[in-house]
């Protein structure tokens, strides 16, 4: 941990990170990454203002109800500011065991200026935390009142609306043991560019860096990277040689298999791991249409695929949701004709809580508004493809109507496509036997304490007529 001399600008940072994501529900990782683009903030200041950031997040509500024990009224009702370097000075004197004194007087310094009334309160409160504080809630009469699903809730930081959903798709056993790995680091993955590189090469790479890594034992083309800092800092980045691409994303790629000179739209595209996969994997022959209504993000697909050396794909700014608008693009011609279509839909992204956790200190998203969103996209792509042609259809989440209630409507209304049963079995039987709780009606559950990687539902149809 960095010497505290004066104010630690890594906790400065966390704390500006923190307060806009409660504020504006924005994403942690843009606005900390913007932060660090415009601060010259060593190594190690950085990977200590990312603990700070993601860990105090990921603890929040277990944070929040043990600061609400030492507080007269509730933590909410403080200003933003105070909340969170109360929450961050509690993570670091509770999970890093930083010393009070240290916790407290940064505490003090980061709202000294703004909020000079809150000193006395956030001395007081921050001098009574130590590692062995969450232990001693436990053992309260709050915590010994409260029921199982309350109590998980708390034990790992989730809200219950969330709780509640995951009984409803997970036994007793899985879900606590989803519960547990979503709170550790899974480590950065990324998917090797077979058409430069392989595995055993670019982990040689990186160990010459003292870097530690590992192959992904489900998917081939993944790596496992244990190392903190920016990617494009590492071995291969600047020579295309790696993506950034979670493993469960992956397996979209290797689900979809597209083969050279195929035609191949690819729906909601930005910022472009699945479609650079795909062209990786028809190895640049052919045309991809990546798609996006986000024309700032599409142009991270353009930036992915020069670095990459891939030249096969299109970027499309359009909106999937307007029949009318698809048939007006350049998609308009190709009605009947594409041989693969893949839609990785907007979705409620619980499956991503991991790398994401302000995404469980929000409101419990409307899935079925989302449902919604996804039938249509269904609806308005499926005339895309030809006979015998395949789609690929993928939610970060595990919602029952995100997924195979999504796909089961489809399907009633779309007697001409199937699924691909067979596909699904065998690479459930070759990536993940173990996985008992993988295949699901209409698809996969991929999910993350048994394939390591974010929680998907995956799934490939067929039209047949």
């Amino acid at each position: 941990m960095p010497a505290a001399k004066g104010l630690s600008p890594a906790r400065k940072l966390a704390l500006q990170v923190l307060v806009r994501v409660q504020r504006d529900n924005a994403f942690a990782e843009r606005v900390l990454h913007t932060g660090f683009a415009r601060l010259d903030l060593s190594e190690q200041d950085r990977a200590f203002c990312t603990e700070l950031v993601f860990g105090t997040l990921r603890w929040r509500i277990l944070l929040d109800n043990l600061l609400n024990g030492f507080l007269k009224k509730p933590l909410r009702k403080l200003p933003a500011q105070v909340q969170n370097t109360l929450r961050m000075g509690a993570y670091q004197c509770s999970f890093l065991r930083t010393p009070a004194y240290s916790a407290v007087d940064q505490a003090l310094r980061l709202i000294g200026r703004e909020h000079p009334a809150h000193k006395g309160l956030v001395n007081a409160v921050l001098r009574k935390f130590d590692e062995n504080t969450p232990e001693e809630f436990r053992a309260t009469k709050t915590y010994q009142n409260w029921k199982v699903p309350e109590r998980l809730s708390h034990d790992y930081a989730l809200p219950l609306w969330l709780i509640e959903e995951l009984q409803n798709t997970l036994d007793e056993d899985g879900l606590l043991a989803w519960l547990r790995v979503t709170k550790e680091n899974k480590g950065i993955h990324l998917r090797i560019n077979s058409m430069e590189t392989s595995v055993d090469e670019l982990v040689a790479r990186f160990q010459q860096a003292n870097m530690r890594c590992e192959p992904h034992p489900n998917v081939p083309s993944a790596l496992v990277v244990h190392q903190g800092g920016s990617p494009e800092y590492w071995p291969g980045f600047s020579d295309g040689e790696f993506m950034v691409q979670d493993v469960a994303a992956q397996w979209i790629g290797q689900c979809a298999a597209p083969a050279p000179g195929d035609t191949v739209i690819d729906c909601c595209a930005a910022p472009g791991g699945k479609t650079t996969h795909l062209a990786e994997k028809m190895q640049n022959d052919g045309k991809i249409y990546a798609v996006d209504i986000h024309p700032g993000r599409l142009s991270k697909i353009k930036e992915n695929t020069e670095r990459l050396c891939l030249d096969i794909v299109e970027p499309l700014v359009l909106d999937l949701s307007e029949p009318d608008a698809i048939k007006k693009s350049a998609l308009g011609a190709l009605q009947g004709k594409a041989d693969l279509i893949v839609l990785d839909a907007p979705c409620s992204a619980l499956g991503t809580i991991n790398k994401n956790p302000e995404i469980a200190l929000r409101e419990a998203p409307d899935w079925q508004r989302l449902a919604r969103l996804q039938r249509t996209l269904l609806e308005n792509m499926a005339p895309y493809l030809r006979i015998n042609g395949t789609l690929v259809y993928s939610v970060c989440t595990f919602t029952a109507a995100e997924g195979p209630e999504t796909i089961e409507h489809f399907l009633k209304a779309n007697p001409n496509f199937s699924v691909e049963e067979e596909v699904l079995d065998h690479m459930t039987q070759e990536h993940a036997p173990k996985n008992v709780q993988s295949r699901v009606k209409y698809g996969l559950n991929l999910w993350t304490h048994i394939l390591g990687g974010d929680s998907f539902f995956l799934t490939r149809l067929k039209r047949n007529a």
